[in-house]
């Protein structure tokens, strides 16, 4: 599938930079927005029930969602806070994270590119990320996952030029960024990354084999870094 170039006049029309709108306050949610532009949201728990089996609440701790937007204008910012999608991306990330989870939904004007990432410290995860000889990418692929699930439904429900959105994680332990892309056929799925990551900007690259990621001994300060 090859990418369609989006336009950024509608995504960046009365975005935060500069906004006299309410900076994406949305009708009918429960949310409160920052100085930052953080959105945090306080999705009701008969929403996240609507979307669960019956006991699994009771078996996972409720996960808390942190939404930020850059450059997104009002219009698209309620698309993102659409309370449907929020309660579904808890109650996917239920049970894979143990606290609090940030989304970084951007757009830039310049490039024409627009990204969402999902953010989470590597304590947070149920399954740890692995060792500095050997990341197990599986614990983060329901992140990923839940990420390309949040582009496909707004793009879906709301602007197809969302589709293509890159999307990608941070593990973000104490001041480091582990940056990881996802890998596959565009729009990719969430459910395959690339052998390749950068650690504070520096790139490195393993071997890949099931999800399972050979670090070489030259990587192994900066991959216990995002541990």
């Amino acid at each position: 599938m090859s990418r369609i170039a989006v336009f950024g006049g509608l995504l960046v029309a009365c975005s935060t930079s500069g906004s006299t709108e309410e900076d994406g306050r949305v009708d009918d949610a429960d949310v409160s927005v920052s100085e930052a532009h953080r959105v945090d949201v306080d999705v009701p728990e008969a929403a996240v029930a609507q979307t669960s089996a019956p006991g699994e609440l009771e078996e996972a701790p409720p996960v808390k969602l942190f939404i930020e937007f850059d450059g997104i204008g009002a219009l698209h910012k309620s698309f993102f806070m659409d309370e449907r999608v929020t309660a579904q991306l808890q109650q996917r990330l239920r049970g894979h994270v143990d606290g609090a989870v940030g989304i970084l939904v951007g757009f830039n004007h310049r490039s024409g590119r627009g990204n969402i990432r999902i953010q989470v410290s590597p304590e947070r995860l149920m399954v740890p990320l692995g060792q500095k000889t050997l990341l197990d990418l599986n614990s983060v692929v329901p992140l990923t996952k839940t990420a390309a699930f949040y582009r496909d439904w707004v793009a879906s429900n709301f602007d197809f030029r969302v589709l293509n959105f890159d999307v990608g994680l941070d593990v973000t332990p104490n001041r480091t960024v582990c940056a990881f892309e996802l890998d596959g056929a565009p729009p990719p799925d969430g459910s395959k990354l690339a052998p390749c990551f950068t650690v504070d900007g520096a790139e490195v690259c393993g071997n890949l084999q099931d999800m399972k990621l050979s670090i070489s001994p030259a990587h192994h300060e900066a991959v216990g870094r995002c541990l």
